[in-house]
């Protein structure tokens, strides 16, 4: 069974993200290249795949672990882009 983030850590991530999408990737739809996106997202945590997704810098495939510095939170829109991440941030 794939780990799981514990709601601790999703409270520290958002946080963190001030909520609002951590992204700062090329290619997505809403900001270019080292500006962070402007989308916000939800303070209340709704289910994964509503508006806002944890993502993985390391996929738990390759070792990657839900730790503060291995997660970003992603909008719905940048999270498609999300699988490259690692490679680019």
């Amino acid at each position: 069974m794939m780990e799981q983030p514990t709601e601790l850590l999703k409270q520290e991530l958002l946080n963190r993200a001030r909520d609002r999408c951590e992204c700062t990737r090329s290619g997505c739809p809403d900001h270019k290249r080292g500006v962070r996106c402007p989308n916000e997202l939800l303070s209340v945590w709704k289910p994964e795949g509503e508006d806002w997704h944890i993502h993985l810098i390391t996929p738990a495939i390759m070792g990657g672990k839900y730790t503060k510095s291995n997660c970003k939170l992603l909008c719905v829109r940048c999270y498609p882009e999300g699988d490259s991440y690692r490679d680019r941030s």
